[in-house]
């Protein structure tokens, strides 16, 4: 927990770090999400797609929000932020728990 604070670090320029660096992010992460549209050309395999569709998205969407919130969670808690900025941020966390 002690990587955690702050929870928002101070920004370093704009868009790195601070909430400038959230907003990025969040940007990144919508585009990201954009590639749910596959579930709706799933459309003709359904029984009733008005009902299936929007169940299969919007769960579809919570759990990849979800586990990307727990795997977040747990490399800034592991590692302090300034490390997770390699190309290999997952890597850096495992090795640090010594898993690596």
């Amino acid at each position: 927990a002690d990587n955690w604070s702050p929870f928002t670090p101070p920004a370093e320029s704009f868009g790195r770090f601070g909430w400038a660096g959230v907003l990025r992010a969040s940007s990144l992460l919508f585009f990201a999400y954009i590639g749910f549209d596959a579930v709706t050309t799933a459309a003709k395999e359904s029984l009733h797609p008005a009902r299936d569709l929007p169940r299969a998205m919007l769960g579809s969407l919570a759990i990849c929000a979800a586990v990307y919130c727990s795997v977040a969670a747990t490399m800034t808690g592991l590692v302090p932020y300034p490390l997770l900025a390699a190309p290999d941020p997952l890597a850096v966390a495992a090795d640090a728990a010594g898993l690596a």
